[in-house]
């Protein structure tokens, strides 16, 4: 089977970093709370640890800003 090279999909470089970005953000997403879940064994303590991390860039934020 011939393809004709004007009906060639072609993705750009900006596409591809966007695919490359979306599958770094879903990694992050979906896989790293599980593996913490694991680690961690208490359902307290990773609420605990999520609730941290996302307070301390908000408590940073609020300290730095004018």
């Amino acid at each position: 089977m011939e393809v004709d090279p004007q009906s060639r999909r072609q993705m750009g470089v900006w596409a591809a970093t966007a695919v490359v970005t979306g599958e770094a953000i879903s990694l992050g997403i979906f896989l790293t709370p599980a593996g913490m879940a694991r680690s961690l064994g208490s359902p307290a303590l990773l609420a605990a640890v999520w609730w941290r991390n996302n307070m301390q860039p908000s408590l940073a934020a609020d300290t730095l800003s004018p």
